[in-house]
């Protein structure tokens, strides 16, 4: 998991794989408030960005979640969660695997998980073999905009 501000883009990105560039690029470069929720193809199937407007939750509300054929960078463009985090091993237990159908597997427990508070402007890049538990907060009902850029893993 990598974790920044997108503010410090121009100064971190030549760290950065081309792929994780250009979703960085496209957040950095797109009027975000005025994105429609849902899905926007920025190359196709291979790089794209889920927006989602909604209210955070306590941590144990929220699922844990992982994925095996996409990166996501999870932005916060309004509004501030907590991120859980973990990695994937053996003593994580999966409650629902739809891997196969929509990229994602769900678990009921996860070992070691840590939280990282993502504010406005802040993301996390999360690889296949991080775990991850969004729209978290210690406080309910903080309303949240938030942008999700997958990229394929080719």
């Amino acid at each position: 998991m990598i974790y920044g501000l997108l503010k410090n883009i121009e100064t971190e990105s030549s760290f950065y794989s081309i792929d994780l560039q250009k979703g960085l690029s496209y957040l950095a470069n797109t009027n975000l408030q005025n994105l429609s929720p849902g899905k926007h193809l920025i190359d196709g199937e291979e790089l794209f960005a889920v927006v989602s407007d909604y209210t955070t939750e306590p941590k144990e509300m929220r699922r844990p979640e992982g994925h095996e054929k996409y990166i996501d960078i999870q932005y916060v463009a309004s509004g501030e969660e907590i991120l859980g985090c973990s990695f994937a091993t053996p003593g994580n237990k999966v409650s629902e695997d739809n891997l196969k159908t929509s990229d994602v597997v769900f678990y009921s427990t996860v070992e070691n998980e840590t939280d990282i508070k993502l504010t406005a402007g802040a993301y996390a890049i999360v690889f296949p073999q991080d775990i991850h538990r969004p729209g978290c907060s210690n406080l309910t009902n903080l309303q949240l905009r938030k942008i999700v850029v997958k990229i394929k893993i080719r």
